[in-house]
């Protein structure tokens, strides 16, 4: 009978490890799926960020920067304390400010749909399809670690995408994006096939 108590515990103790050692696995990145990189090519091809960053900081905002390579995790915070604590390390948004009608930035109707979008934060990067990009409208850590280019992109900076989220019916979007010295917030609405931005948000300025 000990026999048996002690092989049960020592299985357990093994299967305990074995769930401990792969929650914290680091994730691996992943190619951006087709929808997310049609969100990203609807910003990247709209003049709508060119305006915001020409209204917020001149003419020289406008000029061609490239894309970051990779999307960072867009994180949900449940409070406004978690919320700056992420945005301070990264991208990350409200939960409550997704919550409501879809014309107006919301992604779900209630809270008790937000299982939906915590199951879309990543932990890791999103790579982008290169091949929808110039290369040199494409700035990947291999390039930014040549010191000509690194001197360049830091005269004039570069976009950097969060990860999409998407409603349960992937008929809207929220993204946010760092251009210029400034962050912002894209909603967007998928009609016929196409995506089409409805709102934007300025969320700060450096």
């Amino acid at each position: 009978m000990y026999t048996v108590v002690i092989a049960t515990a020592l299985a357990l103790a093994m299967l305990c490890s074995c769930i401990a050692r792969d929650s914290s696995r680091a994730e691996l990145p992943r190619m951006a799926t087709a929808q997310e990189m049609q969100v990203v090519l609807t910003l990247a091809s709209s003049n709508w960020a060119a305006d915001e960053a020409y209204w917020l900081f001149g003419k020289h905002a406008v000029e061609k920067k490239p894309v970051w390579s990779r999307m960072l995790p867009l994180h949900v915070a449940r409070t406004n304390a978690e919320q700056r604590h992420l945005a301070f390390n990264g991208f990350a948004v409200p939960i409550k400010a997704l919550v409501g009608n879809a014309e107006n930035g919301g992604l779900i109707l209630g809270l008790q749909d937000s299982a939906h979008l915590f199951q879309q934060v990543r932990k890791a990067e999103i790579l982008l399809d290169s091949s929808a990009f110039k290369p040199e409208n494409l700035l990947t850590p291999q390039r930014y670690k040549q010191p000509q280019a690194r001197r360049k992109v830091h005269g004039q900076r570069f976009y950097r995408f969060s990860q999409p989220l998407f409603s349960p019916d992937s008929s809207f979007a929220y993204i946010q994006l760092d251009a210029a010295g400034s962050r912002v917030s894209y909603s967007l609405s998928k009609k016929d096939g196409r995506w089409g931005i409805i709102r934007s948000a300025v969320l700060w300025v450096e």
